[in-house]
C-alpha cells in the first residue's frame, strides 16, 4: 500500500507542475501494475523517484518511437498495393486510415444492400460524419444492439480494426451461423466503428497517442475532452478531471461533445436498444456499471453472471483471460462514462470491453494480433448469451415518455 500511495503522490506532485507523464493504466489496486509513458528526457528523474520510494518497476517498451515507426512503415507498405475493390480484398490484418475505413463502410453497404445501410447520426467538431452501420433483416421499431469502437482515439489501432472485421463477419455469417442468424432475425445491430473521427485522424497526422476529442477549450491552450467522461452519469464527480489539459478532462458540461451528444440523441430517439457494448483497449476486462459510484446497480447479479459466462467462454474457446466486474471495483472510479449513462437510460445490458493486451504492447498492439483479438472478442456465443438469455428482451418494448423520434440520413 505504501508503494501505491507513493506512486499516487508522484502523479499528483508531477502532474500538478508539468504534464509529462502519460498514464496508460492508472492506479486500480495494490496487486495490479500501473503503466506510464515517460519521455526520455524525464526517464532518469522518474527512475530515481521510484527507487527512492522502494517502488518496483519494469520497462514494458524500451523504445516506443521505434515501434511507432515500424507501425507506420507497415501501413505505408500496405498502402502501396492496389486499393481493395471489395470487402473480400480488404486487408483485415493491417491498420487503416480514416478514409480507408469510410471506403470500407461504403463497399460493405454496396455489397449487402438488403442487410446493411449506413446512417449519419451527426458530425464531429471538425465536420467529419459520424457514420453508423445498421445491420437489419427488416421491420420497424425492432429491439437493437449498439456497438461502438474507438471512442478514445489512440485505442483505434485495435478497437476500430476489430470493428471492421466484425462488420464483415456479420454479413458473412448471417444465414450460416445459428447464433448470429437468430439475433438478426429478431433484432438490429448498430455499429459505430469510428466514434471519435477527429481524434482518430489526429493520431495519424500528429500524435499517435492522442486520446481525446479535438474541440478547443476556451481560455486554454489544451485541446479536447475525454469523451468517456462527458456523459450525464455522475458527471463532474471523482474519476474525471476539471482541468482541460488532463487526459480525463470531463468537458464544460455533460454531452458538450458532438461525438457524445449524437449517440445520446440516437439512443433516446430509438427507444428500444436492449444491449450497449462499448469497445476499448487495453487490459482485457469485461466491465459493467457503475463507474461513478460504489452503489451496485439493481441488476448486478445478472450482469455479473453474464460477464462471468462470457469470459469463461472466451477462455475455453481462445485461451484469452479477462477480468470482469463493475467499473469502479475492477479498474477505477470513472464518472461520466458511456455505459453508466446507457444503463441509467434503461439499457440493462450495458458493457465495456477492454481488449488485448495486458501491458506487453499497450496501445501499440502489433497488426498481426488484430484478427485474433477480434475473434476472441466477438464470438457469436457471447452475443447470444447477452441477447437471447431473457426471452422478454426480444419482445418487450419499454415506454419512454421523453423519447422523441428523430430523422437520420440513411444510405444503402
Amino acid at each position: 500500500m505504501r508503494g501505491l500511495l507513493a506512486l499516487t503522490a508522484l502523479f499528483v506532485a508531477v502532474l500538478g507542475k508539468e504534464t509529462f507523464l502519460d498514464v496508460w493504466m492508472g492506479v486500480t489496486d495494490v496487486a495490479s501494475p500501473v503503466d506510464i509513458r515517460v519521455p526520455f528526457y524525464n526517464l532518469q528523474s522518474v527512475k530515481i523517484y521510484l527507487e527512492s520510494q522502494n517502488i518496483e518497476f519494469s520497462i514494458m517498451i524500451e523504445d516506443l518511437q521505434m515501434l511507432l515507426d515500424e507501425e507506420q512503415e507497415k501501413m505505408e507498405l500496405a498502402a502501396r498495393f492496389v486499393e481493395p475493390r471489395d470487402t473480400d480484398s480488404f486487408d483485415y490484418n493491417n491498420y487503416h486510415t480514416l478514409s480507408e475505413i469510410y471506403s470500407f463502410q461504403d463497399m460493405l453497404v454496396d455489397e449487402n444492400p438488403s442487410l446493411v445501410s449506413k446512417m449519419v447520426i451527426g458530425q464531429s467538431y471538425e465536420g467529419r460524419p459520424l457514420n453508423v452501420l445498421k445491420f437489419s433483416t427488416g421491420g420497424s421499431s425492432r429491439p437493437a444492439i449498439w456497438i461502438d469502437t474507438g471512442i478514445h482515439s489512440r485505442e483505434w489501432w485495435v478497437t476500430q480494426a476489430s470493428g471492421t472485421w466484425f462488420a464483415k463477419k456479420i454479413v458473412t455469417d448471417y444465414g450460416r451461423d445459428p447464433a448470429l442468424t437468430a439475433i438478426l432475425d429478431k433484432m438490429d445491430i448498430y455499429l459505430e466503428i469510428v466514434t471519435n473521427p477527429d481524434g482518430f485522424s489526429y493520431t495519424h497526422t500528429r500524435n499517435r497517442m492522442w486520446r481525446k476529442t479535438r474541440k478547443p477549450n476556451p481560455g486554454s491552450s489544451c485541446v479536447g475532452v475525454d469523451p468517456n467522461r462527458n456523459w450525464d452519469a455522475g458527471f463532474g464527480g471523482p474519476g474525471a478531471s476539471g482541468s482541460s489539459c488532463s487526459e480525463t478532462y470531463r468537458g464544460p458540461k455533460a454531452h458538450s461533445e458532438s461525438e457524445v451528444k449524437s449517440i445520446v440523441d440516437f439512443v433516446k430517439s430509438h427507444g428500444n436498444i436492449k444491449a450497449f457494448i462499448s469497445i476499448h483497449a487495453y487490459s482485457q476486462m469485461l466491465l459493467y456499471p457503475y463507474g461513478y459510484t460504489r452503489t451496485p446497480v439493481r441488476d448486478q447479479a445478472e450482469l455479473n453472471s453474464l460477464a462471468k459466462k462470457a469470459i469463461t467462454d472466451l477462455a475455453s474457446l481462445y485461451g484469452t483471460r479477462y477480468r470482469y466486474g463493475s467499473i469502479i471495483n475492477t479498474i477505477y472510479q470513472a464518472s461520466g462514462s458511456t455505459i453508466d449513462w446507457t444503463y441509467n437510460q434503461g439499457i440493462k445490458y450495458s458493457y465495456t470491453f477492454e481488449l488485448r493486451d495486458t501491458g506487453r504492447y499497450g496501445f501499440i498492439l502489433p497488426a498481426n494480433q488484430i484478427v485474433p483479438t477480434a475473434q476472441a472478442t466477438f464470438p457469436d456465443e457471447m452475443m447470444a448469451n447477452v441477447i437471447l438469455k431473457v426471452p422478454s428482451l426480444l419482445y418487450h418494448h419499454p415506454h419512454h415518455p421523453h423519447h422523441h423520434r428523430r430523422h437520420y440520413h440513411h444510405t444503402s
